[in-house]
């Protein structure tokens, strides 16, 4: 038994020592471990050799130049189904029930689906075997499953066991269907799943579908739920928690035995234009896409700024916090400097305040200039939201709403709308503490809060259009301090998570201004700090003009 072993640990080891990321080098390090201890599993190199020969000498390709040819696996796919197949618990059924492959793009991991998904159809001894390949949409769940149409099709003796149109392969031998699923969950109800296939989950926005999936194999004796996926946008939802569940399982900071992970990707603080990063996060670079291609694109992404984050994540496998780059991250978590009360007290302070819609996210930030004894500029945070209105976002869009009002970074306002009585008392509270000099706003849809607040006795209220003429100033300001880590923010997660999602217009006299209807979330906190920054800066520049004048006051 070691010896096929000790081999394909030869064939793994010797690849991840060519510079493979982190994440992979774990996955390699958690199979030694395993080996070590055989224990409470049994690693069956027959069985692992017999799967893998079930690709290589049963099925070909079936796309592009490839077509027709042996399935011959890369070292990376000979890994992947050796463990998927190869680990066995004391009962004889396999170990792993659930696997999660996350991979860049063009490296094959559609076509390695195929056929894992044929060889649970028709090759695992399972009776009526259900496998279905499931993604958001039917056109990419049809991927997987044209695939493994065309393999099969292609591919002798496996082609006499089944049948493949359009719609679905049939199996008359042991009564298996392999089919294609659309993303909404009430359709996949009755099922009684042997292997499921899921898709780019990371396009998946809540994890209704995976878990109907999970709990329609409950009835098989030994099942797999298959996920392929390349990193995706923003850290919440289904795909970054398993992702980071996969991170956990690899570095061993959490035991689940049932489930195997793969992560290929460059290292976080990887430089992305370098060669070396592109050969780091791509097992299949050389085979399925070349070292001139990547290139290429990388030569795109530093000419487009906007294209950085999506080369990143298409072909690096790095997770994003946003669609398009605009603040840098990394950077901004660098910013996290809350200060304290007493550091604020007394001092002159700009509230920015972005109501947005009553149903929604409401915020204000306060920002405070640099002082004698303080050379940072400071933020700080507050957010509002309806109490009904933070149970869906939680429960159906995967947002921490309900945890940020657990931990009193979000307020929650009775009922389903914001009630802006909470950003009056707020303000007033600021203006007890602080000296507020402006209160800026955005005067688009707050007639009657800003004649309440009027009648209320606050004053200095200045409405800040949100528009690139009157924000770009601001927002290139507040971009150039995050770069120099010369702002701290209070760390708020709700601020935090705003900054991740933000995406930028530009006019055609590039100035640029926070863009709600591209930013791939909530960006109110942002919005907010903006305004506050537009209305501090005026101040801030008009005391400096006067300061280099020699004027002196009496």
């Amino acid at each position: 038994m070691i010896g096929y072993v000790v081999v394909l640990a030869m064939i793994v080891f010797g690849y991840s020592r060519d510079g493979c990321g982190a994440l992979e080098r774990a996955a390699y390090g958690r199979f030694e471990r395993d080996l070590e201890r055989l224990t409470e599993f049994e690693y069956d190199e027959g069985e692992a050799a017999r799967a893998v020969a079930a690709f290589e000498r049963g099925m070909c390709f079936g796309k592009n130049e490839w077509a027709g040819r042996p399935f011959l696996l890369e070292n990376w796919q000979r890994f992947i189904v050796s463990q998927l197949f190869g680990w066995y618990r004391g009962d004889g059924t396999r170990r792993f029930r659930t696997a999660y492959v996350e991979v860049p793009r063009k490296n094959g991991k559609s076509e390695l689906a195929a056929g894992l998904g044929l060889r649970m159809l028709l090759l695992d001894g399972e009776p009526t075997p259900e496998v279905y390949s499931a993604a958001t949409a039917r056109d990419q769940a049809r991927i997987v499953y044209t695939r493994a149409r065309n393999i099969l099709q292609l591919s002798r003796p496996l082609n006499r066991l089944a049948v493949a149109n359009r719609s679905a392969i049939t199996s008359d031998f042991n009564g298996g269907v392999f089919q294609p699923l659309a993303s909404d969950h009430n359709s996949l109800e009755g099922l009684n799943i042997h292997c499921a296939i899921v898709d780019e989950l990371h396009a998946h926005r809540t994890r209704d579908v995976w878990d109907v999936l999970v709990s329609a194999c409950g009835s098989r004796r030994q099942p797999l739920i298959f996920a392929i996926t390349t990193a995706g946008v923003g850290r919440h939802g289904i795909c970054w928690e398993m992702h980071e569940h996969a991170e956990r399982v690899l570095t061993g900071t959490v035991e689940d035995e049932s489930f195997f992970a793969y992560i290929a990707a460059a290292d976080s603080d990887a430089d992305w234009t370098a060669p070396s990063s592109w050969r780091a996060a791509n097992p299949n670079l050389g085979v399925s896409l070349s070292e001139s291609y990547l290139a290429g694109e990388c030569r795109r992404a530093q000419a487009m700024t906007g294209y950085q984050n999506t080369f990143r994540r298409y072909f690096l496998n790095q997770w994003t916090e946003q669609v398009d780059r605009w603040l840098d991250m990394e950077k901004w978590r660098a910013c996290a400097n809350p200060a304290t009360e007493e550091q604020l007290a007394g001092r002159d302070c700009y509230l920015g305040v972005d109501l947005s819609r009553v149903i929604d996210l409401t915020a204000m930030s306060a920002v405070f200039p640099p002082f004698e004894t303080d050379p940072l500029w400071r933020v700080k945070t507050w957010a509002w939201a309806p109490q009904e209105r933070i149970l869906t976002r939680s429960a159906v869009d995967n947002v921490p709403y309900a945890d940020w009002a657990r931990d009193g970074y979000l307020t929650a306002t009775p009922g389903n709308r914001v009630d802006y009585e909470f950003v009056t008392a707020a303000i007033k509270g600021c203006i007890e503490r602080y000296n507020v000099r402006e209160i800026g706003f955005d005067e688009w849809n707050a007639t009657k809060w800003h004649t309440d607040l009027v009648a209320a006795g606050v004053q200095n209220l200045v409405g800040v259009p949100q528009r690139p003429r009157y924000l770009n100033a601001p927002c290139k300001e507040l971009e150039g301090l995050v770069m120099q880590e010369k702002i701290g923010h209070d760390d708020n997660p709700v601020l935090n998570w705003c900054a991740g999602n933000v995406a930028i217009r530009i006019d055609a006299n590039e100035n640029i201004a926070p863009d709600k209807a591209r930013s791939t979330e909530r960006i109110d906190c942002v919005s907010a700090l903006v305004t506050a920054m537009a209305r501090a800066l005026v101040h801030v520049q008009e005391e400096k003009a006067f300061s280099s004048s020699g004027i002196l006051f009496l």
